[in-house]
């Protein structure tokens, strides 16, 4: 059964951050379109005895529909990003949950990651350190009952 995910901000951090990254990106290259376009096509259509001015509104008015689709990809852009940070910022928030009920004292479980989720390797680390932890506290505990049956006599 695939385990849907109920938050899509799991981090605010790392995924705004992400976010406005490429809302960055999104409008230097907008803005990059925006002068080469027009520019492009008044270059190859030739000047033609017309003002400049002129040639760059007919461009604009050529290359516009460019402009309004970018828009609209822009929200699909941010949502796919979001989506994909999911599968680093999810595992890590965990991780960090897991960590810190385990320095509180409680008694946590393995880490099971989604298909498709980044960390995998680490959480095959983290679970074996959980293994290391669980098989040193039932050692300790076993000695400890072993002292005690010793000072009874």
């Amino acid at each position: 059964m695939k385990q849907k995910r109920k938050r899509r901000l799991i981090d605010l951090d790392v995924q705004g951050a992400l976010a406005r990254r490429i809302i960055l990106h999104w409008f230097v290259f907008l803005a990059i379109i925006a002068l080469a376009l027009p520019l492009w096509q008044v270059w190859s259509n030739g000047f033609a005895g017309e003002p400049f001015s002129a040639l760059m509104l007919e461009a604009w008015r050529q290359t516009a529909p460019v402009f309004f689709i970018l828009l609209a990809l822009l929200p699909l852009f941010v949502m796919d990003t979001i989506k994909l940070s999911h599968r680093f910022a999810g595992p890590m928030y965990r991780f960090r949950q897991t960590i810190r009920r385990l320095a509180e004292g409680e008694d946590v479980d393995f880490i099971r990651l989604r298909k498709g989720d980044f960390w995998k390797e680490f959480a095959e680390d983290f679970n074996a350190m959980l293994e290391q932890i669980d098989s040193r506290k039932d050692a300790a505990t076993s000695e400890a009952g072993k002292d005690e049956g010793l000072s009874v006599g």
